[in-house]
């Protein structure tokens, strides 16, 4: 019955798997592979930190026995679905001092959980074990291998290698995409928008292919058939994440698709489509969300969303609706902030919101809200100019915020704020920004 549940997870059908393996952990709770079957089962079916709890579970029932090394890497899988690869590789290296980690299964994980912390070199030697252990049938592995070592700066070696897939699996059509998408990744898009085509031709009802010659044609210039293209490929998309929604990386291709087509609408005033686009991006980027909480991608296409609304509520002259979708943008950044790396360009957005929350303020005559996002925007300007490798040559540009935010202070009637701001801050606009400064802060206090 374990078993049996294990295959079904494998065929990606966690409907069946999950009720038989639940009721033979009922039965058995003490059997741990029982108990392994009903973790991967949970998995598949997106419940991951359920999943998770089973596997602690499964490691206080086994001990120090034999069997533990596999049990950390079933444990290391489930926390790499839930992007938690620091943790991932402790558990990986840790059942590698138990029995050497050699195995195909180890090393494919390895690869990835390495991938993803940006270790490439790592990543590219684990696929190549995994690989000498197993290279038939062609497979993801081939691919995850590939996108390392265009990762690790090793572009030539990637095409040579994918090419060589090519011609050992002619029938394959995933081993004909990998060399295009290989081809797109390395800058010789142009001559990856033929495998595709064929590709799209011959698999109709192979979803990803649609997506990658859209990358292609992206990417080699084609920019009217890739317009054209659009419909397909989010139908494309939605299609290939109902078939695997445990699969955090089709949730993050389609959100990325619907922030693309949302912003191109926005730019090119087609506010109807950009609306349409926004709504759909909302919706994926929250049910992905449920699954993923702590996704960074996938708050930046929540956060996006609304603010994608408070664009649109400008175009039409909505002001209360920018300040209320503005903030609700704001709030969301705040989660995306918890999550975030460093340098992601998050200061830069939200000085962006506190700036059309400013105009809304502005246009409702609501001084209050005004000096709040005035007063917001000069440590997020700050940091915006400190992260520029011009930062000397460009200071002036912090000047509009804190000048603004010192005169709403002042008509504000707190006119030591007024000066404090221009104290504080203007000297990185320039001494004679500076000297301005305080001649209009005296005047007003005067």
């Amino acid at each position: 019955g374990a078993t049996r549940a294990m295959l079904l997870c494998l065929l990606y059908r966690a409907e069946e798997a999950l009720p038989l393996a639940s009721d033979l952990a009922r039965r058995w709770p003490r059997h741990h592979y029982v108990r392994v079957a009903y973790a991967h089962a949970l998995q598949m079916a997106g419940h991951f930190d359920q999943a998770l709890r089973e596997h602690e579970a499964v490691l206080q029932l086994i001990g120090s026995s034999p069997l533990r090394a596999r049990a950390l890497e079933s444990q290391a899988r489930t926390l790499h679905a839930l992007e938690r690869d620091e943790e991932a590789l402790t558990a990986l290296e840790e059942a590698a001092n138990l029995d050497g980690g050699e195995g195909y299964q180890a090393q494919v994980l390895l690869g990835q959980v390495t991938t993803t912390l940006g270790q490439t070199p790592r990543a590219v030697t684990a696929f190549e074990k995994a690989l000498a252990l197993q290279s038939e049938p062609f497979s993801k592995v081939h691919i995850a291998y590939l996108r390392a070592l265009v990762a690790a700066g090793r572009g030539e070696k990637a095409v040579e290698q994918a090419r060589g897939y090519a011609r050992a699996f002619p029938d394959e059509v995933d081993a004909q995409a990998a060399l295009g998408e290989t081809l797109v990744r390395t800058g010789h898009a142009r001559d990856a928008v033929p495998i595709f085509e064929e590709a799209v031709e011959t698999h109709p009802d192979r979803a990803w292919m649609l997506v990658l010659l859209s990358y292609a044609l992206a990417g080699a210039g084609e920019t009217e058939r890739y317009l054209a293209l659009e419909p397909r490929k989010l139908a494309a998309l939605y299609q290939w994440v109902d078939e695997s929604p445990s699969m955090n990386g089709r949730h993050g291709e389609l959100i990325h698709a619907l922030q693309v087509a949302a912003q191109r609408d926005l730019g090119a005033g087609e506010h109807d489509a950009a609306a349409t686009h926004t709504v759909a991006l909302e919706k994926a980027a929250q049910r992905a969300l449920e699954l993923w909480p702590h996704n960074a991608r996938f708050h930046y296409g929540h956060t996006l969303a609304a603010w994608y609304r408070a664009q649109l509520a400008e175009a039409g002259g909505d002001w209360r609706s920018v300040q209320a979708q503005g903030r609700k943008a704001l709030e969301r950044s705040a989660s995306l902030a918890s999550v975030a790396s460093p340098g992601s360009g998050l200061s830069n957005l939200q000085l962006q919101m506190h700036q059309a929350c400013g105009r809304a303020a502005w246009a409702l005559e609501d001084l209050d809200a005004l000096a709040l996002h005035t007063r917001e925007s000069i440590p997020l300007a700050r940091d915006v100019l400190n992260s520029r490798p011009d930062r000397g040559a460009n200071g002036h540009l912090l000047y509009p915020y804190v000048t603004q935010a010192a005169m709403v202070a002042a008509e504000a009637g707190r006119v030591e704020d007024a000066v404090a701001f221009l104290q504080e801050d203007l000297p990185l606009a320039g001494e004679q920004a500076t000297r301005y400064g305080l001649h209009r802060a005296s005047a007003l206090a005067a």
